[in-house]
């Protein structure tokens, strides 16, 4: 149980991660702490990071430094699906037994492999919506900042840990959510991100196609309609409703920001698929539902990597 937040970790600066750590530093800079590699390191002390045209100096703490750091009350993990495992790793050496971790993956698998490796009492369920945040090198940029969804599995009555982070936010300007059921809401977002991340990811438009163009609307919808039927199966609460209304956190972001696996493929960057409709593929054998669209899906995003 978290007594008082006063260390917090950030691993990965990317840009959902730059965007809560700014906001982070800009309530109470002695809070954040960055873990990075030596290069990167330098290169920020040397160049700067920046948000939103602001330069942040946070304090950068390496692998080897973070053994002899202060403990985490708050670790939040920013990195891709790929450089989970290593940022678990990170983890170990910060680590204490009332240490709360909150994941800003994709997917709804980070979760339980933070669980399975460090400890079931540490990692708050957690995602991120309706931001736009992007980055370009050591420079990233948002007009919406959206909301971080996060909590225990139930939050009827919400923990003390719970309560703690939501002050942490309101103190720092950071929108939240807590939903009684964040299995629910963690399928909800899976929803939206195979559908989203996967089709303008092939198309390479961005969020004003999504809102305008009825033939990228129509892929979209084929594709979370097979996360819809596999919820079913599953016993997920997922319902037609939230099938159709995948559009609508979309409606208020920038109509010329990306979502995220596009900027890899446009930056011709190996995608998070994996998180996306391989999983969809994996849970459709398991609970035995056809999933013929996100089968096509994966494969073109395949053969458009294999250029890269």
């Amino acid at each position: 149980m978290l007594d008082q937040i006063q260390h917090i970790y950030v691993i990965g600066l990317g840009a959902m991660g730059a965007l809560y750590a700014s906001k982070l530093y800009d309530y109470n800079p002695e809070l954040v702490h960055v873990i990075l590699d030596e290069q990167r390191k330098m290169r920020y002390e040397r160049d700067g990071f920046w948000v939103n045209n602001k330069k942040y100096d946070f304090n950068y703490v390496t692998p080897e430094q973070s053994k002899h750091a202060p403990k985490a009350d708050l670790i939040i993990i920013g990195v891709k699906a790929a450089q989970l495992h290593e940022a678990i790793e990170l983890c170990r050496e910060i680590l204490q037994p009332k240490t709360r971790i909150i994941s800003l993956l994709n997917g709804i698998s980070s979760e339980s492999m933070i669980a399975e490796h460090l400890g079931p009492q540490h990692p708050f369920y957690a995602y991120g919506v309706a931001m736009d945040a992007t980055r370009q090198d050591t420079h990233v940029n948002y007009t919406k900042a959206g909301f971080l969804v996060f909590g225990e599995q139930n939050n009827q009555t919400p923990s003390s840990d719970v309560q703690q982070v939501q002050h942490l936010f309101e103190q720092a300007q950071i929108p939240y959510q807590t939903p009684v059921d964040m299995q629910y809401a963690l399928w909800k977002k899976f929803m939206l991100n195979v559908a989203a991340n996967q089709v303008t990811a092939i198309l390479k438009v961005p969020y004003g196609q999504v809102k305008t163009n009825p033939y990228v609307q129509q892929l979209m919808f084929s594709a979370a309609q097979e996360v819809l039927d596999i919820a079913h199966v599953a016993g997920i609460a997922l319902t037609e409703q939230d099938h159709k209304e995948i559009l609508t956190p979309m409606l208020q972001l920038n109509d010329q920001a990306y979502t995220s696996m596009c900027q890899d493929i446009l930056a011709k960057r190996k995608t998070e698929v994996a998180i996306f409709g391989e999983t969809v593929i994996q849970l459709g054998l398991k609970y035995h539902v056809a999933t013929p669209v996100n089968q096509v899906l994966v494969n073109m995003i395949h053969a458009i990597e294999t250029s890269f």
